[in-house]
């Protein structure tokens, strides 16, 4: 569509406005990254690093009171012949 006077329509301001607050909100989230003490990978590593030590200890426990609750049972079932 062809227009004589080089207006905007409601799409293209639409569009334009969303890309310029895009671009500004990308820099200020760029200067506050750089001026943070932690980055955002540092806490999420942080944060799957704790899970994980988290699980690990849970699952080591887990066997451990297997092993023992084994032990227990063996020990009791040969007393017992």
């Amino acid at each position: 569509m062809q227009r004589k006077n080089g207006a905007l329509t409601t799409e293209e301001v639409i569009t334009l406005s969303c890309g310029i607050t895009f671009f500004i909100s990308f820099f200020v989230a760029m200067s506050v990254e750089i001026k943070a003490k932690r980055t955002i990978y540092q806490i999420c590593r942080k944060c799957i690093r704790y899970v994980s030590q988290e699980v690990s200890e849970y699952i080591t426990v887990g066997i451990d009171t297997v092993v023992a609750a084994y032990k227990r049972y063996s020990i009791s079932s040969h007393s017992e012949h």
